[in-house]
């Protein structure tokens, strides 16, 4: 699993198995790994008889099963506050320096409030890492993006356009990312070396 002490996937799996009351004869077992990515790598090559990652990560890796889910109540629900907490910020940003549209003070609080529930929900003291804040505004800017796709781009599109039109851009900043970060041999192949 991911390490428990500083990785969210890692912390949901370690609250769960406590809820479960199976951690204290687990506790010596686990191989903590430095990501989700790299504890589903650990069970995909027969490295480690069971791992615990989210559900989404498994189901892409051909060489694992799904055994058995966590339910929901074991563990602290799955958020992912830079991504839910930029977006508001990112719409506001884009609608007035972009798209010249108006706000109100309130709009304008309401947002800063979310700002502030990101560092309230993340904090600080657990150190932030560039790839996670990086993932986070990308998924925030997503977010963002079809938004105001959504308030502005709906009027002027059927919907298999607005679809194309809103999907394009998050499946080419993917791309550009995938084929920066791995390689056009990773691009090509549509799978992580």
């Amino acid at each position: 699993m991911a390490d428990p002490a500083a990785v969210p996937a890692g912390m949901y799996g370690k609250a769960a198995l406590e809820k479960l009351g199976v951690w204290p004869s687990v506790a010596n077992r686990i191989a903590a790994a430095e990501n989700v990515r790299a504890a589903l790598l650990l069970v995909g090559r027969g490295e480690a008889p069971l791992g615990i990652v989210y559900g989404t990560d498994a189901a892409i890796e051909p060489r694992v099963r799904i055994i058995a889910t966590f339910p929901p109540d074991t563990h602290p629900p799955v958020v992912y506050p830079i991504a839910r907490g930029s977006a508001p910020v990112l719409v506001l940003v884009v609608a007035v320096a972009v798209l010249r549209s108006s706000t109100s003070w309130k709009q304008a609080a309401g947002v800063a409030l979310v700002a502030g529930g990101i560092v309230f929900v993340r904090g600080f003291h657990r150190g932030l890492k560039r790839g996670g804040v990086a993932f986070g505004l990308t998924i925030g800017s997503c977010i963002a993006g079809y938004t105001l796709i959504d308030k502005y781009g709906i009027r002027y599109a059927t919907p298999v356009s607005y679809l194309e039109l809103s999907m394009m851009p998050p499946a080419i900043a993917y791309a550009v990312a995938v084929a920066r970060g791995k390689g056009l041999v990773a691009l090509r192949a549509g799978a992580p070396q």
